[in-house]
């Protein structure tokens, strides 16, 4: 959703730079996907401080904090997936509450920061043993 008169943009397939882009110039981000294990794309978006709409999947519910940081989407196809945003889309106050709640959780769980204390942890517990 970019920022100007809140279309919906599509997109098939894009590069990582045009992703961040995008990020950044989007308030919602939305990806429907079926292969993705993990899905690092939707820690870029938190990071971005866009409000994320994952799959109705683990770990990607673990993501947005089952709903408290983003949103769960219920359907993969874009088109079911367009037709749930009305709530995000009408709401700037909604927008606004889950951005800020997305990006604090990307910082408190899932940054480089905290990912590299928690290594570093692990390494010095192995170590001890």
């Amino acid at each position: 959703l970019p920022l100007d008169e809140g279309w919906i943009n599509y997109y098939k397939e894009v590069s990582h730079s045009d992703a961040m882009r995008l990020f950044r110039e989007s308030q919602v981000f939305a990806m429907p996907t079926r292969r993705d294990s993990y899905g690092l794309v939707f820690h870029e978006a938190l990071a971005s401080g866009c409000v994320v709409c994952v799959p109705d999947r683990e770990p990607q519910r673990e993501f947005v904090d089952y709903g408290k940081a983003g949103i769960v989407l219920q359907h993969l196809s874009a088109v079911e997936m367009a037709a749930q945003l009305g709530p995000v889309i009408e709401d700037a106050e909604l927008r606004t509450r889950l951005a800020i709640a997305g990006r604090k959780r990307y910082l408190d769980k899932f940054s480089q920061q905290v990912i590299r204390k928690q290594w570093s942890d692990i390494v010095a517990a192995a170590m001890e043993d």
